[in-house]
């Protein structure tokens, strides 16, 4: 791992249990969501807008993470894109238990390096 990924995950480890930056990621992983299908259903804010019976002004803020959205109101941007909404809850800490699994599937240490561990760290193996 390089001295920047290093400095990175220090970051990270510091900040992981924080409200504020954990509502920050969850608001980032949803205006993502938001965006790829509005992509691959050819949408524009202005239709999304229309839809909802709102302001294009009032989507964009949505998606820049300018405005704090209600359970209500993604449920309605879900209805518009025509999906599903869920919530669900995860085990906290899932990369550091696909490094704790991927070390104990290894049949010895010779094959651990920066690399493989840097992988798992990302979801890349494990």
């Amino acid at each position: 791992m390089n001295e920047t990924a290093r400095w990175f995950n220090s970051v990270i480890n510091e900040y992981e249990n924080d409200i504020d930056f954990q509502l920050e990621g969850l608001l980032i992983d949803i205006n993502e969501q938001i965006i790829k299908l509005m992509i691959e259903k050819k949408m524009t804010r202005k239709n999304l807008a229309d839809k909802l019976g709102c302001s294009k002004a009032y989507i964009t803020r949505i998606l820049q993470g300018n405005q704090n959205v209600t359970v209500k109101t993604l449920l309605q941007i879900a209805k518009a894109l025509d999906v599903e909404f869920s919530l669900n809850y995860k085990e906290k800490d899932i990369q550091k238990k696909r490094i704790a699994n991927l070390i104990d599937y290894l049949p010895n240490n010779s094959l651990i390096n920066d690399e493989t561990i840097e992988a798992a760290t990302f979801g890349i193996a494990g």
